[in-house]
């Protein structure tokens, strides 16, 4: 089912346009950075060292872990 409705939600995008498409593909079990990214990002702290230092520990942790999402997704 999920391959069947992915490819409807990429039809639907095609009709419409649609600049893009997200698929949520699966959910990696690790520690949330979200509230920190976003409050940093509300005190305008994007361009900040230790933004960046977050942003480099999410990407480290997640890459590893993704491997078997993308496998199922290609």
């Amino acid at each position: 089912m999920a391959e069947r409705y992915t490819l409807k939600t990429i039809e639907f995008a095609t009709r419409v346009k649609a600049p893009a498409v997200v698929l949520h593909i699966g959910s990696i079990e690790m520690k949330d950075y979200t509230d920190r990214l976003l409050e940093m990002l509300a005190r305008g702290e994007k361009e900040t060292p230790k933004y960046e230092k977050l942003c480099k520990e999410l990407d480290e942790n997640v890459k590893p872990k993704r491997k078997p999402f993308l496998e199922r997704v290609l």
